[in-house]
């Protein structure tokens, strides 16, 4: 992962790259078009355990976490800005954001479906109030669950 990293920011900032990176030989190798974002867009790594908290903290800009509750959230963006000390990273230049699945609709025919597709593509069990400090992110593999939110009810068309 770390050398995919090195890889995608040498493509995004510089005209040409070559290097060793096994199994790829770059010679020459070019990314166009260049980002708009300078001097690259921001790379922001998802994952609970502490490597890839640590990866987050010292290789990427920031980190993309989704389901977790506040007191999880705290402990683990606590450990986050820790490695990025210890690295001798400004913490505070580290960006955090959430992935939230959003379904709009009529809750009696969207609730089922919302429900199917966040076991399927994310392994969770929806359960109201479960903690997330401590779960392993595995797509069905046993992972202990998700809070579900209320969905809204569409806006008045009148």
């Amino acid at each position: 992962m770390e050398q995919s990293l090195e890889i995608i920011n040498r493509l995004w900032t510089e005209p040409k790259v070559d290097g060793d990176y096994p199994p790829y030989k770059l010679r020459g190798a070019v990314l166009y078009p260049k980002p708009v974002q300078k001097p690259r867009p921001p790379i922001l790594i998802g994952g609970y355990v502490d490597a890839v908290l640590k990866r987050a903290a010292t290789k990427g800009d920031g980190w993309l976490t989704y389901y977790y509750t506040a007191e999880s959230f705290a402990r683990a963006w606590a450990k986050i800005r820790g490695f990025a000390e210890e690295a001798g990273r400004d913490p505070d230049a580290l960006i955090s954001t959430n992935q939230l699945p959003i379904c709009i609709g009529e809750r009696a025919r969207i609730e089922a479906p919302m429900k199917q597709w966040l076991q399927t593509e994310w392994g969770l069990r929806l359960m109201v109030g479960i903690d997330h400090g401590e779960r392993h992110h595995g797509h069905g593999r046993g992972v202990r669950g998700a809070s579900w939110s209320r969905t809204l009810p569409p806006a008045s068309t009148a």
